[in-house]
């Protein structure tokens, strides 16, 4: 950021959010650089930072959009990426929403069978399908997205269910898809349920692609470290070159990240109105207080 932060609010004004671009290009390349397996496509999970500049930097550094409401996929739209790019992950869509993708022709990430179901009985000629590998990770359990406990994704034991409904509707089923949580720093979970979702896809005869979703966070914590992202990144490609080896034919590997490429290039400035203390705290840091102008009284 060149400009300085009291210039920026006499500017703008304040509360204001100000994003380094250059972090968020540097965030996309080392992902990027870490996944040796080709080809491989990342894409941004938009609903991390609409910011319309924000997603057009990550854009152009080759990234498609990962969007779960008709909002984010009209966003992705408007910034010029083709609808091939865009993977619309669905939960408890409605059929007017369904039939509005369909006719932006983004492909529509099944998270249940009666979804991927009225698809095929619609006319959709071809769907992803998001697993529930029964792993889960996340910071903490209200973002852990798969598991036992969790309400997204077709559960990995009913795969012989969605073949079923390839063979009764006609719809390909070209994407095989986890998401198990968002924020995680350690990858075992993550890399155990990549075992578990490549299982399902051996299992897939149509496949194009299989996206291993996000989910990869930063340190909020004092002694918490950024994950290892050269080794996820090699642990991730040599699964999947040794997957592909298996089922005959070169796939597409896809990764999801959201907060991973935007969360450290944010800065938000504000406005003290106040400064009030309290003589009867003995809790050290707590006897002053800074009221900015984004608080409510």
């Amino acid at each position: 950021m060149s400009a300085a932060p009291a210039d920026l609010v006499a500017r703008f004004g304040s509360p204001l959010y100000v994003y380094d671009l250059a972090v968020v290009r540097a965030r996309a390349r080392a992902l990027r650089a870490a996944v040796t397996y080709r080809p491989f496509q990342p894409l941004f999970a938009i609903k991390a930072n609409p910011c319309p500049a924000v997603a057009r930097a990550i854009i152009g550094e080759g990234f498609g959009v990962d969007a779960v409401s008709p909002g984010e996929v009209a966003l992705a739209l408007r910034l010029g990426l083709p609808p091939q790019q865009v993977l619309y992950t669905e939960n408890n869509m409605t059929d007017a929403e369904m039939a509005e993708a369909m006719a932006q022709g983004v492909l529509i990430n099944c998270g249940s069978l009666d979804r991927l179901e009225r698809l095929g009985a619609a006319g959709g000629r071809e769907a992803s399908v998001r697993f529930n590998p029964d792993v889960g990770a996340g910071a903490h359990e209200k973002i852990c997205t798969a598991g036992p406990l969790t309400k997204f994704g077709v559960h990995y034991t009913q795969v012989d269910e969605v073949l079923r409904i390839e063979r009764a509707t006609g719809i390909a089923v070209v994407g095989c898809h986890m998401h198990i949580g968002s924020g995680f720093l350690d990858a075992e979970a993550f890399v155990q349920a990549m075992g578990v979702v490549l299982d399902v896809a051996a299992k897939l005869p149509r496949l194009r692609f299989i996206d291993f979703g996000g989910g990869i966070g930063i340190p909020y914590k004092p002694g918490q470290a950024h994950m290892d992202l050269v080794a996820l990144g090699a642990r991730a490609s040599a699964l999947m070159s040794g997957f592909v080896a298996r089922y005959g034919r070169p796939l597409e590997m896809r990764l999801e990240p959201g907060r991973f490429l935007v969360a450290e290039a944010g800065t938000l400035y504000t406005t003290v109105t106040s400064v009030k203390r309290n003589p009867d705290t003995t809790v050290p840091g707590r006897t002053r207080w800074l009221k900015p102008v984004s608080q409510p009284t």
